[in-house]
């Protein structure tokens, strides 16, 4: 028998002629290594998000005694479960889904025992990360089509989350409002805190309104509650609760952030920003407590997938203002 895990060579000189009268040119050399030491040859699965239902593959380089190679694998973190082969490949079968956004690492000790040639010598490692959480609640996208409408469509997402559809003007018509006219010389105007402000449709100067009159007006509907100086990871919760939040934020675009502020008639200082802009927060990707996306219906984008980061950006413009519908 030839040795194992050995390169053999093999020249034939030129001038070998056939028995037909031909002969080589050149010499021609062939060369081949036989089986040596059992190794592995790939791991599945891998990367950053591994479906949590995936099982996991280990494929050796040759045949293998499978009870042998079974004691030398490890996973961790500690998963039960089952194996069963396909050819070479060891597959391990969870007895259930792996959680969300969790490193494992799979790892093949020395000593595997070989079947036809020889046992394993080096170590084999493996790690690979699961799927992070993606959670999207089902609320229907509606684009706004008039210009200083976002609040009330982002309203009328959250209630038709709900299963109630009435239109933009009709919210319009039902919320309380401030006609206070704008006064542009002394800098006064009225009170979103207190109704809706300015023109809905922007041909005169329009603004829009704050969380407590859509809160108000919300509760015609269904039960809601407004917040103030909230946090991210209650928010999603709510959202993960089945609950839509609508929020106060700035738009994003060019210019959006410039401090607008004024005063009311009676002296009351009121906080306002160009591109004052509502959301609905629909869902979040990664941990709840420090999630990687945050899901946003968006009355001008559709459904926007933006950073954590800066959704904090963009939030932090109102004090992480924020109406939840129940």
């Amino acid at each position: 028998n030839l040795a194992k895990e050995t390169t053999y060579k093999v020249n034939f000189p030129a001038g070998l002629r056939s028995t037909i009268g031909g002969y080589t040119e050149k010499e021609v050399a062939w060369e081949f290594t036989t089986i040596g030491a059992v190794t592995v040859s790939s791991f599945a699965p891998a990367g950053n998000s591994a479906s949590k239902g995936s099982n996991i593959n280990i494929t050796f380089n040759q045949a293998v005694d499978k009870a042998s190679a079974q004691s030398h694998v490890s996973i961790t973190p500690t998963l039960q479960g089952t194996y069963s082969w396909s050819g070479t490949t060891l597959v391990f079968n969870p007895s259930q889904d792996m959680p969300f956004n969790t490193t494992y690492t799979v790892s093949v000790s020395p000593g595997v025992k070989t079947i036809y040639g020889l046992d394993s010598r080096s170590a084999f490692s493996h790690s690979f990360t699961t799927e992070p959480e993606v959670f999207i609640l089902n609320v229907p996208i509606i684009y706004q089509q008039l210009r200083y409408s976002c609040n009330l469509v982002s309203t009328r997402m959250a209630l038709a989350y709900r299963g109630i559809y009435v239109s933009t003007l009709t919210l319009h018509s039902q919320i309380a409002k401030d006609n206070t006219p704008w006064d542009p010389d002394n800098n006064i105007w009225g009170n979103p805190n207190v109704g809706y402000l300015g023109d809905i449709y922007g041909v005169n100067k329009g603004y829009g309104v704050y969380w407590g009159p859509i809160s108000g007006l919300i509760s015609g509907y269904r039960s809601s509650s407004a917040k103030t100086g909230w946090n991210r990871t209650a928010a999603l919760q709510e959202v993960k609760n089945g609950n839509p939040v609508i929020i106060w934020a700035h738009n994003g675009y060019s210019y959006a952030g410039k401090n607008i502020s004024w005063h009311t008639p009676g002296g009351d200082y009121i906080y306002a920003v160009s591109g004052m802009h509502s959301y609905v927060i629909v869902g979040y990707e990664g941990p709840i407590e420090n999630p990687t996306y945050i899901y946003l219906n968006d009355p001008n984008r559709g459904r926007w997938k933006i950073t954590t980061s800066y959704f904090n950006s963009l939030w932090g413009f109102f004090n992480n203002s924020a109406v939840v519908v129940y």
